[in-house]
């Protein structure tokens, strides 16, 4: 099952935003910043991408990206000093997080009288995995959270809870609160996943204050958030049916001894036998 996750925490301090995502046919992009303080009832501070140990350090393309030794030299280097700069590194190529993309939105209340967040959905669409190019680094590790599921498989998702052992609870809103009182501010964390499509997708709130109602819709500064499966039959932790793929980067655990990134046939690669999920 998809998972579209929410987390809400209390913002610490400013979030910078990066990158900017191709569109699948969306109309023209929505401003999200805080520019409209009469219009909208919860602003948008900022937008700030999230990697996690979940897909490791994966990217998946719709274009068969070539990169040169220069630039494969750049992504060993930031690989071992600056993974954030990393991130962006793949991102500003056309890099789309495998199964799971994580972002943290900051909100800030900007009703006269505090404004309550009565559901939120996933507005989404979808079509063939990517199977331009993939770099392939998986997880050393996992990184328990805390989940609010939207499954983006299925049409008009809305929000329901997710616990740590990720069995499905009840709507998310119904069970649970989130007010924003003038200039407070929160930040949510959320998780957008696909297991069999490509999907760009945006959040609408649905929003309630002094006894009237509105909705509002949450991007990616302007543009859908992405999101990718692997190809279909592909096993890219075994390193099998990655011949659908036409270039293929291997590095971290799947490239011993020292991790480095490196291009390799996606017809003939396997993962070293050292590698657990491996049926080299």
């Amino acid at each position: 099952m998809a998972i579209f996750t929410a987390v809400v925490a209390t913002v610490l301090g400013n979030v910078l935003s990066t990158g900017a995502n191709r569109q699948l046919g969306w109309d023209s992009p929505r401003p999200t910043k805080a520019t409209d303080r009469a219009g909208n009832w919860a602003l948008v501070d900022s937008v700030t991408p999230v990697r996690t140990e979940e897909e490791g350090f994966s990217w998946l393309f719709a274009e068969p990206v070539q990169l040169t030794g220069e630039q494969l030299s750049r992504v060993n280097q930031l690989a071992a000093t600056d993974r954030d700069a990393l991130a962006q590194w793949f991102r500003e190529r056309g890099g789309v997080d495998p199964r799971a993309t994580h972002a943290k939105i900051a909100l800030r209340g900007n009703a006269v009288k505090p404004v309550r967040i009565m559901e939120m959905r996933a507005l989404s669409k979808c079509k063939a995995p990517l199977t331009g190019a993939l770099a392939l680094s998986p997880p050393a590790g996992e990184d328990p959270t805390v989940k609010v599921g939207f499954d983006l498989d299925q049409p008009n998702p809305h929000a329901r809870i997710i616990d740590e052992s990720d069995a499905w609870g009840g709507p998310y809103f119904t069970e649970k609160t989130i007010v924003l009182a003038p200039d407070e501010s929160i930040v949510l964390h959320i998780v957008g996943a696909t297991e069999s499509r490509y999907c760009e997708f945006r959040i609408e709130a649905r929003l309630l204050s002094d006894g009237k109602e509105r909705t509002q819709v949450i991007d990616h500064n302007g543009q859908p958030f992405r999101v990718s499966s692997y190809a279909p039959k592909s096993q890219p932790y075994s390193g099998t049916g990655l011949s659908v793929y036409q270039k293929l980067y291997v590095g971290g655990i799947a490239s011993p001894p020292r991790g480095q990134w490196k291009q390799v046939d996606p017809a003939t690669w396997r993962f070293p036998t050292s590698w657990p999920g491996s049926t080299s």
